[in-house]
């Protein structure tokens, strides 16, 4: 007899239930996580500014984590803005007018709740511009909370308050300044010294210290270019520079994440403890080679949704099912002995 265990039926039946649970979620965004692992390593210590190699130093992640291997679309965003404003009211200000007029998200007020904002077709899965960082923060924590309607104000961050940080127990989130550094530059098998002296980081998160080649965007989005060293930013070979296919580029970071230079500006977590400034980085397909490289770091109001800027999201690593199981049937096998 084992009054402080559990029954064999009733394990079983636990388990089954555990798994038809796991089995019944579902999320209508789902996103590719890499996993950003050699925790511990070492600063960049020569990513400062061209002439000035050596002022600041950006990096160094003590756990594992993941970023994602795209920057959130159109429709992902537009599967969030319908979720969390089904009638179109806009209460947080996520939808901006300039997403309407490019035209890549739009909005019909006469249209069915949870319909009201749609996509552009040639336009689903190219990156989501015009949003500011409190819109970024949103969209985390409602993917923090399981994309459940009404869950923006709180989860990963706080938005209640002015200067929102990331809370304790967030698994999804804006990667940090380091996060992103880490996951577009850093190369623990570099064989050789970036131009500017620093083993372990590339120039450019593409595995290359060369310049990139610019990428030629067709109508619909498609970088008909692709290599691995090919960007969408503005090189001066084109004279029509838009949003292009999230991963059609080719080109990734060490850890296999896409369009981490060119594309759309990043925000990231870092404040300006003056200014209030957040931080972005990345540059976008109207920027210049220099806002690729890793000695580019810029920083906006957190209010700003201007063209070229948009995010991607960064995440705690996954426990395995089986953990997760183990954990349900400790918990209940704990409550069950009080």
């Amino acid at each position: 007899m084992q009054p402080n265990g559990l029954k064999a039926p009733l394990l079983l039946a636990l388990c089954i239930c555990i798994l038809a649970i796991a089995g019944s979620t579902h999320a209508a965004v789902t996103m590719t996580w890499l996993t950003v692992g050699n925790p511990g390593n070492p600063n960049d210590t020569a990513d400062g500014a061209i002439d000035t190699p050596g002022v600041q130093n950006f990096g160094m992640v003590t756990t594992t984590y993941r970023i994602a291997a795209h920057e959130v679309t159109n429709a992902q965003y537009t599967e969030f803005l319908n979720n969390v404003d089904p009638n179109g009211t806009n209460p947080n200000g996520i939808y901006h007018t300039p997403m309407g007029i490019t035209p890549e998200i739009l909005f019909s007020a006469g249209n069915a709740p949870g319909t009201k904002y749609w996509v552009n077709a040639t336009m689903e899965n190219r990156a989501v511009q015009y949003v500011n960082w409190f819109d970024a923060a949103r969209f985390a924590n409602w993917m923090h909370n399981g994309q459940v309607p009404g869950s923006t104000e709180t989860g990963a961050y706080n938005m209640t308050i002015a200067t929102p940080v990331r809370l304790a127990g967030a698994t999804v989130f804006l990667p940090t300044e380091d996060e992103w550094y880490k996951a577009a530059y850093f190369d623990p098998v570099n064989p050789t010294a970036d131009e500017m002296g620093s083993p372990d980081y590339w120039s450019y998160p593409t595995m290359h210290d060369s310049r990139p080649i610019g990428a030629f965007v067709s109508a619909t989005g498609v970088i008909t270019n692709p290599g691995p060293n090919v960007v969408n930013y503005d090189d001066r070979r084109v004279f029509e520079f838009s949003l292009s296919t999230v991963g059609s580029a080719s080109a990734t970071s060490y850890y296999g994440a896409f369009d981490m230079a060119g594309n759309v500006w990043e925000w990231n977590e870092a404040i300006n403890s003056t200014s209030l400034e957040r931080g972005i980085r990345g540059g976008s397909y109207g920027s210049g080679y220099r806002s690729l490289s890793q000695s580019s770091s810029e920083e906006r109001d957190p209010t700003f949704h201007g063209r070229g800027t948009g995010f991607r999201l960064a995440s705690i690593p996954e426990p395995p099912t089986g953990s997760l199981m183990l954990i349900s049937l400790v918990t209940l096998a704990s409550r069950r002995r009080r």
